[in-house]
């Protein structure tokens, strides 16, 4: 690792070889942040629990793994990791900057040591956490032990995405901007803190050319061979 580079801590508290939204997001553009970045990643280690799953290398990402807790599960396949303080607090002192993917429990972890060590943060939130904990806490527990969790997350968010733990959110949808608006999630009721970063291909601007003949053209021109998508 370079000197020279900023240093970036990314933490989530899902990963591969367990695959969803948030695991995805992170194999598809870390690569492209090691371009500019010393990146380590700090996720749970999924791979005792899916040993059927290959979690794939990503060259230039140093992974630091917390092991789950046997037998602990949250949801079908979510487990909870065993949080090692001392690491975690030594990872966010390597840092320059650290990019959380969760508010809980390791990214929880890492927005408070940031926070004590004066470490920016900048924090992606995937959904409307609060929602979808609590749609499937009624699950077990009924409407009133889902409207009790929702009320729970929303009071856990409020707090560790205060802009004095992170300085930005940023969000995949302006609904998502609006819920967390409307929640006063981010420290503000204008919003004015969370950045809307839309995921997936813009499809008003990127259109594919009009003919087999035209695309395989384009592709030359690209370096790239006629068998490529």
């Amino acid at each position: 690792m370079s000197a020279s580079r900023t240093r970036l801590l990314v933490v989530a508290d899902t990963y591969l070889p367990r695959w969803d939204g948030m695991a995805r997001v992170l194999a598809c553009t870390l690569p492209r942040l090691t371009e500019t970045f010393d990146v380590r990643l700090l996720v749970p280690d999924y791979a005792a629990w899916h040993p059927n799953k290959v979690r794939p290398n990503l060259p230039g990402v140093e992974l630091i793994l917390m092991r789950l807790i046997p037998g602990l599960a949250i949801a079908p396949g979510i487990g909870l990791p065993w949080l090692d303080a001392a690491l975690v607090r030594q990872s966010v002192e390597w840092a320059d900057i650290c990019f959380t993917h969760s508010a809980g429990p390791l990214g929880a972890a890492v927005l408070h040591f940031a926070y004590e060590g004066g470490v920016p943060v900048a924090s992606f939130v995937h959904s409307v956490e609060w929602d979808v904990y609590g749609a499937h806490a009624e699950l077990y527990f009924g409407r009133r032990g889902g409207d009790i969790f929702r009320w729970l997350w929303l009071a856990i968010l409020r707090h560790n995405y205060h802009p004095c733990r992170a300085r930005v959110l940023m969000v995949p949808s302006p609904s998502t901007r609006s819920a967390l608006t409307v929640s006063a999630v981010g420290g503000s009721t204008d919003g004015a803190a969370i950045q809307v970063v839309e995921l997936g291909v813009d499809a008003a601007r990127f259109v594919p050319l009009p003919t087999p003949t035209a695309r395989a053209m384009r592709k030359e021109e690209l370096g790239r061979t006629r068998s490529e998508i």
